[in-house]
Parts: C-alpha cells; sequence; structure tokens
C-alpha cells in the first residue's frame, strides 16, 4: 500500500514504460538559394502543433551557418514536393534528414564558385555567422550576401529522403505520484516525471514541450475522458463536447522531463511516445495509493469509493 498522509488522504507512486515505432520514409524537398542571399526550402508537409517548421528551417540555418531569421521553411501546400501524412510519429525523421541532404548539394554548388572567387579549394571552406570562409586562411572570406550574389540564377536543388540520418524505435518511462481522498473518492495527479529517448534532438524546447504534452494527455485518457459507445451502431452515446471531459490547468501536477540524448542513432519522431507510459503510471499509482486495483479509466471517485468497499468486504 501507499502512504497515508492524513485520516482520509493516501499517496501511491507508480510507473509505466512504453516504446513506439517510428521512423522517416519517402519525402522530396526543394531547396532554393537566390542571388539576394534569400534561402528558403519547400516540402508538402504540415505542422500540426509539432513544431515542424521550427525544426526545419534550424536544420536549413545550421547547415549553411545562418540564424533560424535568415531562412524560410514553406510548408503546407499540395504543389509542393510530396512528404508523408503526419502519422506514426514519422514527420521529423522524413524531413529533416531530406532539408540536410538538399543542402549539402547545394552548398557544394555555392562553395564551387566562392573557392573560384577566393582561390582556395572548396573542401577548405565552412560557413558559420553569416559567412563563408577559408578554414586553412581566415582572411579569405565572404559575406554571405556576397557570396549568393557569385550566382546570377538561383541555385535549386531537389533531393529525396535517403537511409542513415534516422532510425526508428523509441522507449520510455514515466513515474507517477498521486493523492487518493478515500472518503470522496477524488484522485489529484501530484507529480509526473518523465524519462524518453528520441535519438537526435533537433530542438530541446519542441521535444521537452512534446513530452510534456504526452504527460497532459495521459492525465486526460487515466482521469477523464469517457467515450462511451453504443456497441450495437458504433456511434458515441456523449456526443457534445460538453459531457467530454479533458485535463485542464487546474488538472496539472509538477513536471520533470528528462531526454536521453541517443543522437548517433538519427532523428526519431517524438510524436506518440510520450502519450504512452503515462496512464499506467498513474493507474500504478492510485493502486499502490488504495491497496487495490482499480481495472478501467477513467478513474472517478466512484469507481475509486466502489473498489474500497469491495475491498473492505472482502
Amino acid at each position: 500500500g501507499g502512504m497515508q498522509v492524513s485520516d482520509t488522504k493516501r499517496r501511491g507512486m507508480g510507473i509505466g514504460v512504453g516504446r513506439w515505432g517510428g521512423g522517416g520514409t519517402t519525402t522530396q524537398a526543394l531547396l532554393s538559394i537566390y542571388p539576394d542571399g534569400s534561402l528558403d526550402v519547400k516540402i508538402g508537409t504540415q505542422d500540426i502543433g509539432t513544431g515542424t517548421r521550427t525544426i526545419i528551417a534550424g536544420v536549413l540555418a545550421e547547415e549553411f551557418g545562418l540564424s533560424v531569421q535568415e531562412v524560410v521553411a514553406y510548408i503546407g501546400k499540395s504543389d509542393y514536393p510530396i512528404a508523408p501524412s503526419s502519422g506514426g510519429s514519422r514527420t521529423a525523421p522524413s524531413v529533416c534528414p531530406t532539408t540536410k541532404l538538399a543542402a549539402e548539394k547545394a552548398k557544394e554548388q555555392l562553395y564551387a564558385m566562392v573557392a573560384k572567387e577566393l582561390d582556395v579549394p572548396a573542401d577548405d571552406l565552412m560557413a558559420k555567422e553569416s559567412k563563408i570562409s577559408s578554414m586553412s586562411d581566415p582572411s579569405k572570406s565572404l559575406t554571405w550576401q556576397e557570396a549568393c550574389k557569385l550566382s546570377r540564377n538561383p541555385i535549386t536543388v531537389l533531393e529525396s529522403w535517403q537511409e542513415g540520418l534516422s532510425d526508428s524505435g523509441t522507449a520510455g518511462c514515466e513515474f507517477a505520484e498521486v493523492e487518493v481522498d478515500i472518503e470522496t473518492g477524488h484522485v489529484e495527479v501530484l507529480r509526473m516525471t518523465a524519462v524518453h529517448d528520441c535519438g537526435l534532438v533537433l530542438n530541446r524546447l519542441t521535444a521537452h514541450n512534446q513530452i510534456k504534452g504526452g504527460i497532459i494527455g495521459a492525465i486526460s485518457y487515466a482521469m477523464f475522458e469517457d467515450r462511451i459507445m453504443n456497441n450495437e451502431t458504433g456511434h458515441m452515446v456523449n456526443a457534445e463536447m460538453d459531457n467530454y471531459k479533458i485535463a485542464g490547468a487546474l488538472e496539472m501536477p509538477e513536471f520533470d522531463v528528462t531526454i536521453i540524448d541517443e543522437s548517433e542513432r538519427g532523428v526519431i519522431g517524438l510524436g506518440e511516445p510520450p502519450a504512452i507510459p503515462g496512464p499506467a503510471a498513474i493507474v500504478n499509482a492510485v493502486s499502490n495509493a488504495l491497496g487495490v486495483r482499480i481495472n478501467e479509466n477513467p478513474i472517478t471517485p466512484d469507481k475509486v469509493l466502489m473498489a474500497l468497499a469491495e475491498k473492505e468486504g472482502m
């Protein structure tokens, strides 16, 4: 059993573990460097709130030694090059390797012109802080703008996804601490700790937020969401959203998120994995607090009180 906090309150701890697939797939990117120094990439992917546009721009900026403000990631139009639908945690491992490969090809063309202008070998050039300069003789350099002006026409590259920069298979575990009022049956999630891997982390802030979103979803799934189905017709009986409860600001616990870096594996999607271990962790914590298992979610007060009554009656 768990820990007694007061006459009516019990605390419990629980753990859940989960794993997921993900992985990259067929994607194309059209990258353009313009004579005026503009740089963009067009991919027919979409951003459903996971920060896709941000990570594409990040890869682009890093490859060319520019700030994120100096590049543009164009997405979300059907006439842009092909990309997968945003399902199965596949977007990041599809679009980011493709962007990097396109950037490498475009950079080769740009470097060939800069090498000629500076009279240095192309493999001696590096792009950093909006400049392209010789590694052996840093005094030989061009600003990004000057380098782009060397080409009268835009440099455009259409590149396809290839294996090697991404991977599939993630795992994670989450821990929950809950407090249960045995008089009212009310359950409060006090703390959630999450530890996940996702290969190479492209943007730490958005990755952390993705995991926090998974925790919020887990709390909703374990505690509030209750889809009542008519098994004869296959229709939801609670059809309108005022009867479909989800966690809000008042239900938020303390979050603690840790990402295990496995950058050598390449990019792996993190869309779905953080939502997997949380519900089990919460249910296990409630069972730990009560000394009796609840086998059906959402864990509503009536189920807590019924489980306790059955335990007393044993």
